[in-house]
């Protein structure tokens, strides 16, 4: 499906800045993936921390290392695709910066190792940052629970900071506050 096609209702299918996230493993597939030249205009290795090597293919080794080294985690990479809807303007860098500065504080990875990554494809910019979830010092794996539910959250906020509109359903906030108030017992009864 093209994402960025008009549907029946003359909506936009792009989801406007709701993040696609995913703990994995594989670093070596997705740092090919990330890097990749031919399937975009442009590849640019915005930041990198928290790895000896300079590169996306030697870090996510270091992380995968760890991950064995220290931990039984299998998927200790965790994924975040940010594809920001190009009809209402580019973000900055700034912008996007701070929706991750956000996001580490939410998940517990303000202290992890962390790549991102900018893509250009077909004029649209996007981001995707890989965070290790390996704590080396406390030698285990960072959970992650409730990170759709979070980062829902997270995008709600940042599109009110920032002026944005989001797909209907996704800021109906009389409904998501009604359902979210109801306890189980209420919702049974």
């Amino acid at each position: 499906i093209d994402r960025n096609q008009k549907s029946t209702d003359g909506e936009s299918r792009l989801q406007n800045m709701i993040p696609f996230a995913s703990q994995r493993a594989n670093g070596q597939d997705l740092a090919v993936h990330l890097m990749n030249e031919q399937d975009n205009d442009q590849v640019e290795l915005m930041d990198l921390r928290g790895s000896v090597s300079n590169d996306l293919s030697g870090a996510f080794a270091e992380w995968d290392f760890q991950a064995k080294s220290f931990t039984r985690c299998k998927k200790y990479l965790y994924s975040l695709s940010l594809n920001p809807d190009p009809s209402q303007g580019q973000l900055t860098h700034e912008q996007y910066m701070d929706y991750l500065g956000d996001v580490e504080k939410e998940l517990g990875l303000e202290e992890q190792g962390r790549a991102v990554v900018r893509h250009v494809k077909h004029g649209r910019e996007h981001y995707h940052a890989v965070y290790s979830r390996i704590d080396t010092e406390g030698k285990r794996a960072i959970p992650i629970s409730f990170d759709k539910m979070k980062l829902m959250r997270l995008t709600r906020d940042f599109a009110d900071r920032h002026n944005l509109d989001l797909p209907k359903g996704y800021d109906d906030k009389t409904e998501r506050s009604q359902s979210s108030q109801q306890s189980l017992y209420d919702k049974v009864q």
